[in-house]
C-alpha cells in the first residue's frame, strides 16, 4: 500500500462500501523497510520545495508574478513585435569560408555591389503579331517612372530611358528575344528599406492592369525581394490558420489529459510571458550588429508554443494525480515540481545543450539560430518552472476548484446548462488526512479490474518472446528507412522562399526570357588594381586581366552571356538575334577607355554606353572596377554549386595564365550564393564532429543523473537509430517524390534536403527524445526503487506516463504544423522532420521499444547502482 499510495499504482480489491485506514511511512520508516540497499538517484530537485514555502509563508508569489509580467511588458516595449523586421536573408560570411576574403574587399571598396538589389516590372503585349514598343507601354513607362521616382531608389531602367539618352547599345538589354516584353529595372539599396516601395509598385501594378487588360497588356512586378514579401505575406497567414485551427486541439488534448479547463489558462500565460521576452532577447541580438535568419521568428514561435504547453502538461498532469491521491494544495505543488519540475529542468537543460551546439557553426547564421532557441527554451523552462506554482498557490481558491478529471467538467457543463438537472456537488476522489493515516476511497472491483491501453501494450511487450520480436520488427522496419540514406542529397536556397503565384513565375521568366536575366540576380567578380599596374583601373594590366576573364565567363554554362558587363570590353552584336545566339568579347584599349571616361570623345553610342557602365562598374577612386554577369535560371538552387565552381575555376585560369599578382591586380567573387555554397561545404565536414560530441555530452548527462553505466547504450538504440529512420522517410518524400500524388506543394519533391535541416532538427530531436525519455525512465527508476521489479516498474510507468507522453508529443506535432503551410521549402522539412520525428518517438519507441529495451536489459538498466529486492511478484494480480 505505501508503493500503491507514493507511485498512484492501482489497489488491490476493495469492498465498494468499505473504507480503510493505512498507516503512511515517515522516510524513516520507509528507508529501514527497502532496507540500505536502496540507492536513489541524486536528487537536487528537494531544494525546490523550499520554494513553494517561500511563496506561501512569505507571500512571494505575488512579487514573482508581478516581476514577471513586468519584464514580459517591458519586453513587449522593447521590439519583441520588431524582431522580425531586424532579420535578413543575405548572410555576411564569417572568416571561415572561402568567400570571407572577397567579402571584405567588396564591403571596404566597392560595398555598393552588396547592397543592391533589382526589382523589376515586366510589361507584356499579349496581342499577336505587335511588340511591345506601343504607345500604351510607353505610357505605361511614363506612369511607372513619374510614381516611383519620389522613392529612394538608386535609378529606374528601361527601354525608353536609353533610348532617350542615344545609348540604343543598352536599351535593347531590356526587352526579351520576341521583343513582346519589356522590363523596367528598379535599383534599390535594400538597407534604405524597400516594403513602402515594393507595396507601391504592386498597387500600381494592378491599377495598370485594370486600365489596360482589356487593350491586351499585363503587367507584373518581381523580384527578389518583392516575391519575398508576398511569400512572407501569405506564410503569415498560413501560420496564422493552422495555428489558429490547431490551439483549439491542443486546448482539448491538454484539458482532457490534465482534466481542467482552468489550469487551461496556466500554459497561455507561460506561452505569452516566454515569447515576448525571447523575442524581446532577439530583437536586441539583432540590432546590435548580428545576421539573424528571418525564419527564426518562427523557429521561436513553435518552440515556445511547443514546449510552453509541454512543460505547462508535465507539471500539472504530476499536480492532478497528487490532488487526486488526497494531498492539498500546497503539498500538490511541492510534489509537483520535486518530481515533474525536476524532469523539466533536466530534459530542458539539455535540450538548452543540443541547440547550444549550433553555435559550433558560425556560418549562414546558424550560430545565432542555436543560441536564440537555446534562449527561448531557457525562458521556457524558466517561465514555466515559476509562474506555475506561483499562480496556483497565489490564486490557491480559484485554481483549488479546478476538476480533477475532464469528465467533471462535462457535468458541471452538463448541469450549468440544464435547468432540468439540479446541481449537485461532485462526489471527492479522496478525503483528507486525519494524523498520521489517509482514509482510502472508496473504489469498485470493475473500477480496478479495468486495465489500459497502456498497460495492456506494456504487459505484452515485456513478456517473453514478444520483448525480442518487437524489437526485432521495429528495427527491421526503421532499417527498410534507413536504407533511403543511401540517395540523401543536400539542396541550396530552400530557405529562400519566392513562393507561388504570378509574381513567382516572373521571376523565373524574367531571368530565362531577357537575353540579359534581366539583371536580377548579378554576380559579381571585383578588379583591384595597385600602384604596380597604375594609379587606376585604366591600365593595360586591369583591361587585359578583366578582358581575358569575360572570355572565360562566357563559356560558362547557365549564365545569360548579355548579361556581361565591364569597362575593359564590350559584347559584339549587343542584343541576340535569337535565344542560343552568343556574343563575342570585344577588349577596349584602356588609353581610349580612359578618354571616354573623362568625357573628351565625340558623342558617340558606344561612348556614351561606356561612360554610363563606367559609372557603375568604377568606384570612385578609380582604383577597383567590377564585371557583372547574370544567371538564365534562378540562381538559387542546387545546380548554382557547380557554377560557382566554374566561375571559381575560371578565376584560377585567368591568375595562373597571366600571373596577376606579378601585374598588381586581384580578382575577388561574390554573390549570396557563393557564400551558401562555401557555407555548406564548412557545415557538412563539422557536422559529424559536432553531432558525436552533443551525443556524447547529452547522454553522459543523462547517465551521470541516473548513475546508470549503460544508459548511453539504450539512448543509442532509442533515440539515434529513429532520427536516421525519420531522414530516410524525408528522403523519400521530397527527393523521391512519395507524396506527389497529393499535389501539395509543401511535401512535394524538390532537388534535395535543405543543408539546413539536419543542423536544424537533428539536434532539436534529440533534445525532445531526451526529454521523453528522461519523463518515462524516472518514473521506471523512482518504482524500481520502491521495491518492484524491472518489468512491472515498466508497466507500470508507461501506464502512468503514457497517456501524459503521448498528449504532449501530440500537442508537440500539432505546434510544428504552421510550418507545413509554409512557402518556405526549408520550413516545410524542418516541419515534416519535426512532426513524423515527434510522432513516432512518442507513439513507437516510448511505448514499444523502450519497454522491450528495458525489460531486456534488467538489472543493467540501473548498474552499477544496486536497487532494492523485489517485494512482490510480477505475477500478482495486486499490482
Amino acid at each position: 500500500y505505501r508503493s500503491s499510495l507514493q507511485t498512484n499504482i492501482p489497489l488491490p480489491s476493495i469492498a465498494s462500501n468499505s473504507t480503510m485506514q493505512v498507516p503512511i511511512l515517515s522516510a524513516d520508516n520507509q528507508s529501514s523497510l527497502l532496507g540500505k540497499e536502496k540507492l536513489p538517484p541524486i536528487d537536487v530537485n528537494v531544494y525546490l520545495s523550499s520554494f513553494v514555502d517561500a511563496i506561501v509563508e512569505r507571500k512571494l508569489g505575488w512579487a514573482i508574478i508581478a516581476l514577471l509580467l513586468s519584464l514580459t511588458a517591458a519586453a513587449a516595449g522593447a521590439g519583441a513585435f520588431k524582431f522580425s523586421g531586424h532579420t535578413v536573408d543575405n548572410y555576411s560570411p564569417t572568416h571561415y569560408l572561402e568567400s570571407y576574403k572577397g567579402y571584405k574587399v567588396f564591403e571596404d571598396r566597392f560595398s555598393g555591389f552588396l547592397t543592391e538589389d533589382v526589382e523589376a516590372i515586366v510589361i507584356t503585349n499579349n496581342n499577336k503579331g505587335e511588340s511591345v514598343l506601343t504607345e500604351i507601354s510607353e505610357s505605361m513607362w511614363n506612369e511607372i517612372n513619374d510614381t516611383l521616382s519620389v522613392y529612394p531608389i538608386l535609378s529606374l531602367e528601361s527601354y525608353w530611358r536609353f533610348q532617350a539618352s542615344n545609348i540604343t547599345t543598352l536599351a535593347t538589354n531590356y526587352l526579351s528575344f520576341d521583343q513582346k516584353t519589356a522590363l523596367i529595372a528598379i535599383r534599390v539599396d535594400f538597407r534604405f528599406g524597400t516594403d513602402s516601395l515594393i507595396s507601391k509598385g504592386l498597387d500600381l501594378v494592378n491599377s495598370l492592369n485594370d486600365k489596360y487588360e482589356k487593350a491586351g497588356y499585363d503587367v507584373v512586378m518581381t523580384g527578389k525581394l518583392t516575391t519575398t514579401q508576398i511569400s512572407d505575406k501569405k506564410t503569415g497567414k498560413g501560420f496564422a490558420t493552422t495555428d489558429g485551427s490547431g490551439l483549439p486541439v491542443i486546448g482539448i488534448i491538454f484539458w482532457w489529459q490534465v482534466g481542467s479547463i482552468r489550469l487551461l489558462l496556466l500554459p497561455l500565460v507561460a506561452l505569452a510571458c516566454s515569447l515576448l521576452c525571447a523575442w524581446a532577447l532577439g530583437n536586441a541580438i539583432a540590432t546590435h550588429g548580428n545576421e539573424i535568419p528571418s525564419y527564426q521568428p518562427n523557429i521561436m514561435l513553435f518552440l515556445c508554443m511547443a514546449l510552453s504547453i509541454d512543460y505547462t502538461f508535465f507539471l500539472l498532469t504530476r499536480f492532478q494525480e497528487e490532488r487526486r491521491s488526497g494531498r492539498d494544495m500546497r503539498d500538490s505543488v511541492k510534489m509537483m515540481l520535486q518530481h515533474s519540475g525536476g524532469i523539466v529542468m533536466v530534459s530542458g537543460s539539455i535540450l538548452v545543450v543540443t541547440w547550444f551546439a549550433l553555435c559550433f557553426f558560425p556560418v549562414y547564421g546558424l550560430n545565432a539560430v542555436g543560441y536564440c532557441s537555446a534562449i527561448t527554451i531557457f525562458m521556457c523552462i524558466s517561465m514555466n518552472l515559476l509562474l506555475t506554482p506561483c499562480l496556483l498557490l497565489s490564486f490557491e481558491k480559484f485554481f483549488s476548484n479546478a476538476s480533477q478529471y475532464a469528465r467533471e467538467d462535462l457535468a458541471a457543463c452538463h448541469a450549468c446548462c440544464c435547468s432540468c438537472f439540479a446541481k449537485r456537488d461532485l462526489e471527492s476522489q479522496a478525503s483528507t488526512t486525519s494524523g498520521n493515516y489517509l482514509k482510502l476511497p472508496r473504489v469498485s472491483k470493475v473500477s480496478l479490474k479495468k486495465k489500459s491501453f497502456y498497460r495492456r501494450v506494456a504487459t505484452v511487450a515485456t513478456r517473453f518472446p514478444y520483448s525480442i520480436v518487437i524489437p526485432v520488427i521495429v528495427y527491421a522496419l526503421f532499417g527498410l528507412g534507413c536504407i533511403k540514406l543511401a540517395d540523401f542529397s543536400f539542396a541550396l536556397g530552400a530557405n529562400i522562399s519566392f513562393g507561388t503565384g504570378k509574381e513567382a513565375d516572373a521571376y523565373k521568366n524574367t531571368l530565362s526570357d531577357f537575353p540579359t536575366g534581366g539583371y536580377l540576380s548579378s554576380f559579381g567578380v571585383l578588379v583591384t588594381t595597385s600602384a604596380k599596374a597604375g594609379a587606376t583601373v585604366y591600365n593595360d594590366a586591369v583591361f587585359q586581366t578583366s578582358c581575358a576573364l569575360a572570355e572565360k565567363i562566357l563559356d560558362v554554362d547557365r549564365l545569360a552571356p548579355f548579361s556581361l558587363q565591364g569597362i575593359a570590353f564590350s559584347l559584339s552584336p549587343s542584343f541576340p538575334s535569337s535565344s542560343s545566339s552568343k556574343p563575342k568579347v570585344v577588349c577596349l584599349d584602356s588609353t581610349t577607355a580612359a578618354s571616354w571616361a573623362n568625357g573628351t570623345s565625340p558623342n558617340l553610342p558606344e561612348a556614351e554606353a561606356f561612360r554610363w557602365i563606367n559609372s557603375r562598374k568604377t568606384d570612385p577612386t578609380q582604383t577597383v572596377t567590377l564585371i557583372t554577369f547574370d544567371p538564365d535560371y534562378n540562381p538559387y538552387v542546387t545546380a548554382t554549386k557547380k557554377v560557382v565552381h566554374h566561375i571559381r575555376h575560371a578565376i584560377k585560369q585567368v591568375e595562373n595564365d597571366l600571373k596577376t599578382a606579378d601585374l598588381g591586380v586581384e580578382l575577388y567573387l561574390f554573390h549570396p550564393m557563393v557564400t551558401e555554397v562555401d557555407a555548406e561545404t564548412f557545415a557538412i565536414d563539422r557536422f559529424p564532429a559536432v553531432l558525436t560530441g552533443t551525443l556524447l555530452l547529452s547522454f553522459s548527462l543523462v547517465a551521470l543523473r541516473f548513475r546508470a553505466v549503460f544508459v548511453p547504450f539504450k539512448l543509442c538504440f532509442t533515440i539515434v537509430v529513429p532520427i536516421l529512420f525519420v531522414f530516410g522517410l524525408a528522403v523519400l518524400v521530397f527527393q523521391n517524390g512519395a507524396l506527389n500524388f497529393l499535389k501539395y506543394d509543401p511535401l512535394s519533391s524538390v532537388d534535395g534536403i535543405s543543408w539546413l535541416v539536419p543542423c536544424a532538427t537533428v539536434f532539436l530531436l534529440i533534445g525532445l527524445a531526451l526529454d521523453y525519455d528522461i519523463f518515462l525512465f524516472s518514473r521506471v527508476y523512482e518504482l524500481r526503487c520502491t521495491g518492484l521489479s524491472t518489468r512491472q516498474s515498466i508497466i507500470t510507468a508507461v501506464e502512468i506516463t503514457g497517456p501524459v507522453i503521448s498528449g504532449a508529443g501530440l500537442i508537440m506535432a500539432l505546434a510544428f504544423t504552421g510550418m507545413i503551410v509554409s512557402s518556405n521549402k526549408f520550413l516545410n522539412q524542418q516541419g515534416f522532420i519535426m512532426i513524423i520525428g515527434v510522432l513516432i518517438d512518442t507513439y513507437i519507441v516510448r511505448v514499444l521499444l523502450v519497454p522491450t529495451v528495458l525489460s531486456v536489459g534488467d538489472v543493467l538498466n540501473w548498474w552499477p547502482v544496486k536497487m532494492p529486492s523485489v517485494r512482490i511478484d510480477d505475477n500478482s494480480d495486486s499490482i
